[in-house]
């Protein structure tokens, strides 16, 4: 279908997935534009910009949304989004696990053993 846009305000919306490695994003702003909204669901990320500022959160998809709003933001500039590093994961040695598995099987031969010498 083509067809000419109507006046007025459009909004463009799109969802992405990005790893913890890309973070801090920087968001270049090649044109000057009316309104600039950015959405994050971290509630302890941060977005920095002109005219950027936090407004009431939204709900989208029963999800829930910090919202960063910005009027007439000047040509060039930039946006960022920063979000906290992701917590430390704790995995176990696998040597560890098999130590454990010959320890506690080890006392397990041993209690039987002594079991069936008593009779």
């Amino acid at each position: 279908m083509f067809a000419p846009l109507a006046p007025g305000i459009k909004q463009l919306s799109f969802s992405y997935s990005l790893p913890a490695k890309s973070f801090p994003l920087k968001l270049p702003l090649e044109k000057e534009t009316g309104i600039y909204e950015i959405m994050i669901e971290e509630k302890a990320g941060s977005v920095t910009g002109p005219h950027l500022r936090e407004v009431d959160p939204v709900t989208v998809d029963e999800r829930n949304f910090r919202r960063f709003l910005a009027s007439d933001m000047p040509e060039n500039s930039v946006a960022v989004i920063d979000l906290p590093a992701p917590p430390a994961t704790h995995s176990i040695d696998p040597r560890y696990l098999v130590a454990l598995t010959l320890v506690i099987g080890g006392s397990m031969i041993l209690a039987l053993a002594r079991a069936l010498r008593r009779r």
